[in-house]
């Protein structure tokens, strides 16, 4: 047994390092930076955070991907190699195979980190070969990925089956983050995606069972579960016209099966963009209720209830670069308003520029927040990023 164990192993490696060999290994990689400055007490705090991201594909079959993520504190007043708060996360870290049967590719992949789940448009573009349909509202200025509707962490497995106009994934994780509220759990989903005509669109439905060891009496037992959570949506882009098309993405979570009562505005994510293509400029009009999971690392969207104004020019050129120049109006509140707390109600004026240069983008963004104009700290906000892919 002991023989057959070492055989194995040496065929194994073996294998890998002449797939290695004989077929061209590629690389690639998204790196991202921001500056945020912004006015206080006198001085100016600066704070930076950054987002490397790649890909290494051995051969055709094999690949491995990582996502890593940090942010600092004030570095003007602590200084940058001083003792500044930082934060540094591993994202992902996860291995691929890839087969190819009956004219179909199939991955199975094993994760540890973020999973990318329902939301993001990355597993739509990666099997059906799309492009990004993402809101802008909805992307991180450095993330390599939109925001996800539903955030699962842990480690787990997927499998993609991806045929034609068609694809499908089957996900399974384990989350064993604890938040002091919340006990580990195990996360499945289904997701499913297709083309018809030039609408894309994009369906999952999951469920999550929260993981305890012990009964109500006290009693220690090997697993028990006691409820199932459900989630799902529809995330879809439907082209209307040649100008004009539209952006929906709907959803429920949290959907406790033991007490099924009426969805409240927390358990749903909504979010409609209708998109029109002038001949000068380019105007989204977005109504929103999104997800704590999407809201997270969102710049211009303070709250989770509102409404968006996005204008922005054709490309031009600038400095024989090429450039776009827009205008975000952004107006959202709490799910529960109280008009006598103004912190649970917040309008965000953010005109940008986007810039094309040393094959990556840098959009300068001005974040203003005409409802604290009595304090400069927050009333103002620049902010530098750039992002590129290799």
């Amino acid at each position: 047994m002991e023989l057959n164990f070492k055989k194995t192993l040496t065929i194994l490696f073996s294998t890998i390092i002449l797939s290695a060999v004989a077929a061209e290994s590629s690389f690639a990689g998204f790196a991202g930076v921001s500056l945020d400055l912004q006015p206080a007490d006198n001085t100016l705090e600066v704070y930076a955070k950054g987002v490397v991201a790649g890909q290494y594909a051995l051969n055709d079959t094999l690949s491995f991907r990582g996502n890593f993520q940090f942010g600092t504190g004030d570095i003007v007043s602590n200084g940058l190699f001083r003792e500044t708060p930082s934060t540094f996360s591993i994202n992902e870290l996860s291995g691929t195979y890839s087969f190819y049967t009956e004219g179909r590719i199939r991955r199975i992949s094993a994760l540890l980190g973020d999973q990318n789940s329902f939301g993001s448009d990355t597993f739509v573009k990666q099997t059906l070969g799309v492009h990004t349909f993402e809101s802008s509202l909805l992307t991180p200025a450095i993330a390599p990925v939109s925001a996800n509707m539903h955030l699962f962490s842990g480690v787990g497995f997927s499998y993609v089956d991806d045929f034609g106009p068609n694809a499908l994934s089957i996900n399974a994780f384990y989350d064993t983050s604890d938040d002091g509220e919340k006990t580990p759990q195990l996360n499945g989903a289904f997701r499913y995606a297709f083309l018809a005509g030039d609408s894309i669109f994009d369906t999952d439905f999951g469920l999550t069972l929260p993981v305890e060891n012990k009964t109500e009496s006290g009693e220690e037992v090997f697993i028990l579960i006691k409820s199932i959570i459900l989630h799902g949506g529809l995330s879809t882009v439907i082209n209307i016209t040649d100008r004009m098309n539209l952006f929906l993405q709907a959803g429920v979570s949290d959907i406790n099966i033991q007490n099924i009562e009426a969805p409240g505005l927390d358990n749903l994510h909504l979010f409609i963009e209708p998109r029109i293509a002038l001949s000068s400029f380019n105007l989204n009009v977005s109504f929103f209720n999104i997800s704590d999971a999407a809201l997270r690392n969102l710049q211009t969207v303070s709250h989770p209830l509102g409404c968006n104004l996005n204008i922005e020019t054709l490309p031009f050129l600038m400095l024989s670069h090429t450039a776009t120049a827009g205008l975000d109006v952004t107006a959202s509140s709490q799910r529960t308003v109280d008009i006598s707390n103004p912190e649970t109600i917040d309008v965000v004026i953010t005109p940008h520029l986007d810039y094309s240069m040393f094959s990556g983008n840098l959009k300068t963004s001005v974040l203003i927040h005409p409802l604290e104009y009595m304090d400069m700290a927050k009333f103002f906000k620049l902010s530098l990023s750039f992002k590129a892919q290799f």
